[in-house]
């Protein structure tokens, strides 16, 4: 038998409200967790932004070169290691 504060009888009312209250916003996270839920699978995840290569100025083209012709191999292999593989 429940009383009109939807407990059973006999229970001290402020634990009844209590346990109601317990029992409200247990249902309410659930609800919460759900929306969060949802919304992250439906959303399509953000987009990585792509990055841009500098532009090489004249003048660091010309280093480059320069060091090339001094140590060919060198820059070869500085390359190769810069490659993804």
């Amino acid at each position: 038998m429940r009383d009109g504060n939807g407990g059973k009888k006999g229970e001290p009312p402020n634990q009844r409200r209590r346990v109601n209250r317990i029992r409200r916003d247990d249902a309410r996270q659930e609800e919460n967790l759900s929306k969060l839920e949802k919304d992250f699978w439906e959303k399509k995840q953000p987009k990585k932004k792509k990055v841009k290569a500098k532009k090489l100025t004249p003048r660091q083209i010309a280093a480059a070169k320069r060091k090339f012709d001094k140590y060919p191999s060198a820059v070869a292999n500085a390359w190769a290691k810069k490659q993804p593989r």
